[in-house]
This record gives C-alpha cells, structure tokens and sequence, in this order.
C-alpha cells in the first residue's frame, strides 16, 4: 500500500471517530449524567465532576470535528476528482451535516480513486 493510500485510510478512521462519539455520548455519559444527581451533596458534587468531564469531553470533540472539517474543505478544492461544479454543493454538504457527510465524501471521492489506482497498478 502507498503512503497516500494509508494517508486515505487512516482519514477515513479519523472521520468515524466523530459517529462513534455521539454513540458512546447518547448511550454512555447522557444517562450517567442525568441519574448523577441528587439532594445529597455528596451526589450533587459527584453531578458537577461528572458534568466537567462531559463538557470538556464535548469541547475536544469539537475541535476535532472542525479540524476533520477543515481538512476535508482542503480536499474538496484541491481535488481533481470532484467536478468544478460541484464543489460548492458539497462545501454547504460538508459544513451543514459534518459529521454524517464526510464519511460520504471519503467514501466517493477519496477512497474511490485510491481503489481505482490500486486495482490499475495491479494489472
């Protein structure tokens, strides 16, 4: 494997990160979060920890996410593989469904090619 089709793969393991987030955050940390408080001030302090590591968590998901963001809005206009005129439909794509869009995007207009030139190469 080129070191362009690792970079191609190790992107598309970067680009899930984020949906495996929202997983563990819905199913994890919200119902720990929300059975963590009580009238006791013990619980209630046991809420504020839990609470701290859930917002810090989410910040650095949110700055991860925008990184990926704009990485991939670096791609899309360097890329010769998506048409001219639709780079600015899947730039909107891109900033409204972040997230849900780029593994899209990886999926047909990067890990495409790299497929395509790895089975060439092989002929």
């Amino acid at each position: 494997m080129s070191s362009k089709g690792f970079a191609v793969w190790l992107l598309g393991i970067m680009t899930l990160m984020p949906l495996g987030y929202v997983i563990i955050y819905v199913f994890h940390i919200l119902p720990n979060l929300a059975t963590a408080g009580g009238p006791d001030p013990s619980e209630r302090s046991r809420f504020f920890a839990q609470f701290n590591t859930a917002f810090t968590i989410q910040f650095v998901a949110f700055f991860y996410t925008s990184l990926l963001l704009v990485i991939y809005l670096v791609l899309l206009y360097r890329s010769k593989v998506v048409p001219a005129s639709r780079k600015r439909e899947w730039g909107w794509i891109l900033l409204i469904g972040n997230i849900v869009a780029m593994p899209v995007f990886w999926f047909r207009y990067l890990l495409g090619p790299t497929l395509r030139r790895s089975k060439n190469d092989r002929s």
